[in-house]
């Protein structure tokens, strides 16, 4: 497929979430001028890489910069490149036959790079992951699975996608990335946000703010995290 601005092409009869062209490009501007996390270059190695068979999964904790990253190699994109790229929003009512048919539909329409957010939302993910491998990565899309359910995709690696997948974990943001991102020399704010970047959405003038948004500024807040971040992924995936 050809053409230098992502604007003309429309996808018709879709089931699931997708966003292309002006509306993607306009998503994907915001965070153009943003530092990008150290891990990023694995995610755009993966993007413009030889590499043919297999997927990407980016995943990691709440607030540890996912959605950033994939706005960012949007954002990054020749525009070329950009008229072929696609984003979609998983939701709990997808299935993985639904995103097999739109898939196919963005294939034949000449799109070749695909990110696909929240994808452990559906509940036959882990069990048919390799959908996404085996055939529409061997037939030469670039596809990138995001999302929070860390052991969802880790299931998924160990029963359906093996070494077909390349994992990128954001997690541990280590103090000195911390740092360059957001422009903050504190340790102390580092471990009230509990090495998240929950603390770049913030007006650090702002004392009040800073005290009610801190991810780990007492027990309940702690306990809040852990369980918005970890305890619900966990039951996610064993259900």
């Amino acid at each position: 497929m050809s053409g230098s601005s992502p604007k003309s092409i429309s996808i018709s009869g879709v089931e699931t979430d997708i966003t292309i062209g002006k509306e993607l490009a306009a998503v994907a501007q915001k965070s153009k001028a943003m530092a990008s996390r150290d891990c990023f270059e694995q995610l755009e190695m993966y993007l413009h890489g030889r590499s043919h068979d297999r997927v990407c999964l980016l995943f990691g904790l709440l607030q540890t910069g996912k959605n950033t990253m994939l706005r960012q190699a949007i954002g990054r994109m020749a525009k070329e490149n950009l008229s072929r790229t696609a984003y979609i929003k998983a939701r709990r009512t997808d299935n993985m036959a639904m995103m097999n048919r739109d898939l196919k539909k963005l294939f034949n329409a000449g799109f070749r790079y695909v990110f696909i957010d929240e994808v452990t939302l559906m509940e036959d993910f882990i069990d048919s992951a390799a959908l996404f491998s085996d055939v529409f990565a061997t037939m030469g899309m670039k596809i990138v699975l995001s999302g929070t359910d860390s052991l969802g995709f880790w299931l998924a690696m160990d029963e359906e996608l093996y070494d077909r997948a390349k994992p990128i974990h954001t997690t541990f943001i280590p103090y000195r990335e911390y740092s360059r991102l957001l422009g903050i020399d504190s340790i102390d704010e580092y471990i009230r946000y509990g090495g998240t970047l929950r603390a770049g959405e913030l007006a650090f003038d702002d004392e009040d703010v800073n005290a009610q948004d801190a991810s780990f500024r007492d027990d309940e807040s702690t306990r809040r995290y852990i369980d918005t971040a970890i305890c619900k992924n966990i039951q996610h995936s064993l259900a």
